[in-house]
C-alpha cells in the first residue's frame, strides 16, 4: 500500500545527446500540435534561450513530418477486428466509470501536461525525441505492422551495442538546474542503478552524456516527480512504452473511438526492429506504461487491460520488479535484479497469518494531517498474509480514506497481489478504491 505522492514544484530534465535506442527529456514534456508555423518554432528558440538550451527544432519537425507521413497506416494500425469490437463493449459495459480528479492545472500525467501545453506531436509518443535513424525506424515498423510481415517477441536494436550505454551514463547539472531538480534526478536515477549493472556518473567532461536542466517555461511542463523521472531515464536506457509492445494487443484493448485524432501515434506498436522483451510478461505496472486514459475524449479509458482489473493500475508511477529484469537481461546484467519475491521486504509492515475467522488490519500510511499536499516519493507498507497449506485466503477491504482519481492511483492506494507470478504487479481491483467512482 503506497501514501501520496508528491510534487509542487516545477521540474524539467533533458537528454540532449543519448546512445541509447532513444532520446527522452526527462521531466521536460514538449508537444507540438500538426504542422511547425515560423512564428511557431521561434517562439520555442526564444524559450531555449531563456534557459541557454539549444535544440534543433528543424529537425524536429522533419521527424515529426516523416511520422505523419505514415498516418493513414496507424490509424489502419489501430483498427479493431470484429471479434476485438465485441471484447471491447463487454470490457467497457463490465468497467466502473469513473469521475477523475483533476489535481495539477498543468495536468496529472505526462501526456496530460502535453497535451494541455497545445503542442503536443513534436516529440514521439509525448516524450522522446527521436533521430532521423530512429524516425526511420519508427516509419518501417509501422508499415510492417500494416503489411503483415512476420514478427517476433524483440525489443533489440539492430545497432545493439553501439546504442547502449555500455560504459555507463555520463551526465551533468546544467547551470539553471535548482536542488530541486537535482534532488528528483538523483532519486530516480538511483531507483535504476542500484538493482542493476548500470553506472551513472557525473561528468561535464564526456562526449556523450546527459544534460539536466530546468523548464524553459512557454511550452514546456513538468510532474516534478521521481517517478515520472524514471519514466524518462527508462527511455534514455533503452526502453519504449510498455503499450507498444508488439504484443500488447493481447493483453490491451484500444478504444479508437474515445481519441482524438490528432494523438493517434502515441498508440503505435512496434516491431522486430525496435521491441525486444526477452521472454518477460506484459506488466500492466509496468513505469513505462501510460494510464488508461490518455488522450481521452470524455476523460474515461482509451486503453483497457483484458484482465480488466489491472486497468486502474495503467500509469503505475513505481518500477517494477519486472522493468528492472528487463533492464537487466537489456544490459546483459548478471547477479543483479534485486531479492525475488520470496520474503517480505524490510520496513514498515508485517506478516500475518490466515485463520478460520476474520482479522482486522488497520493502518495510515503517509501523513493525513498534510492534506494533499505534493511530495516527491511515496511511502509504503507491505504486508504478508500466510495460509495453511491447501487453503484461500480471503481479504474484504471494509473501509478507505477519500482518495484522488487519477490513473495509477499516483496518490495513495492499495494493490494486492493474487498472481502465482509474484513478480508481477498485482490486481487493481482493490487499488482502484482510490478511485471517486460515478453513480
Amino acid at each position: 500500500m503506497s501514501g501520496k505522492n508528491a510534487s509542487s514544484f516545477d521540474r524539467k530534465i533533458r537528454y540532449p545527446l543519448a546512445l541509447g535506442r532513444m532520446r527522452a527529456f526527462l521531466l521536460v514534456l514538449f508537444c507540438v500540435g500538426s504542422g511547425f508555423s515560423s512564428v511557431f518554432q521561434e517562439k520555442v528558440k526564444n524559450a531555449l534561450a531563456k534557459v541557454n538550451i539549444t535544440l534543433d527544432i528543424e529537425q524536429l519537425r522533419k521527424t515529426h513530418d516523416r511520422i505523419e507521413g505514415v498516418r493513414p497506416k496507424i490509424e489502419e494500425m489501430l483498427k479493431l477486428s470484429p471479434q476485438e469490437k465485441i471484447s471491447l463493449a463487454d470490457l467497457v459495459e463490465h468497467t466502473i466509470k469513473v469521475r477523475k480528479n483533476h489535481v495539477r492545472p498543468k495536468g496529472d500525467s505526462i501526456e496530460e501536461i502535453n497535451h494541455k501545453s497545445k503542442l503536443g506531436g513534436l516529440l514521439y509518443q509525448g516524450d522522446i525525441v527521436l533521430t532521423k535513424t530512429q524516425a526511420e525506424d519508427i516509419v518501417e515498423d509501422t508499415k510492417a505492422n500494416t503489411n503483415n510481415r512476420p514478427k517476433r517477441q524483440a525489443f533489440l536494436d539492430r545497432r545493439l551495442p553501439q546504442t547502449r550505454w555500455d560504459k555507463g551514463v555520463d551526465y551533468y547539472f546544467h547551470s539553471n538546474a535548482t536542488e530541486d531538480v537535482k534532488r528528483v534526478f538523483l532519486k530516480a536515477m538511483n531507483i535504476w542503478m542500484k538493482d542493476t549493472c548500470i553506472d551513472f556518473r557525473e561528468n561535464d567532461k564526456a562526449e556523450d552524456r546527459l544534460c539536466v536542466t530546468r523548464s524553459a517555461g512557454l511550452c514546456f511542463s513538468s510532474v516534478g516527480r521521481v517517478g515520472t523521472a524514471a519514466h524518462e531515464i527508462g527511455h534514455t536506457l533503452g526502453f519504449f512504452h510498455t503499450h507498444s509492445r508488439h504484443d500488447r494487443d493481447k493483453f490491451i484493448l484500444f478504444n479508437r473511438e474515445n481519441v482524438e485524432s490528432k494523438y493517434l501515434d502515441e498508440f503505435t506498436k512496434q516491431t522486430t526492429l525496435t521491441n525486444e522483451n526477452y521472454g518477460i510478461p506484459y506488466d500492466y505496472g509496468s513505469i513505462m506504461h501510460y494510464g488508461a486514459t490518455m488522450a481521452s475524449l470524455d476523460g474515461q479509458p482509451t486503453m483497457l487491460a483484458r484482465d480488466g482489473n489491472y486497468t486502474q493500475t495503467l500509469g503505475s508511477p513505481f518500477v517494477s520488479f519486472y522493468d528492472l529484469i528487463m533492464m537487466n537481461f537489456h544490459y546483459g546484467c548478471n547477479r543483479y535484479g534485486g531479492k525475488e519475491c520470496k520474503e517480505r521486504p524490510q520496513g514498515c509492515g508485517q506478516e500475518y497469518e490466515a485463520t478460520s475467522s476474520y482479522k482486522v488490519l488497520e493502518d495510515v500510511v503517509g501523513h493525513p494531517e498534510q492534506g494533499y499536499t505534493d511530495r516527491e516519493d511515496y511511502e509504503k507498507c507491505t504486508y504478508w498474509v500466510k495460509a495453511p497449506t491447501g487453503k484461500k485466503i480471503e481479504i474484504e477491504i471494509v473501509g478507505l480514506s477519500d482518495g484522488l482519481a487519477v490513473d495509477g492511483c499516483q496518490y495513495g492506494g492499495v494493490e494486492i497481489k493474487t498472481n502465482k507470478d509474484q513478480k508481477l504487479t498485482g490486481y487493481s481491483s482493490v487499488r482502484s478504491i482510490c478511485l471517486d467512482y460515478e453513480e
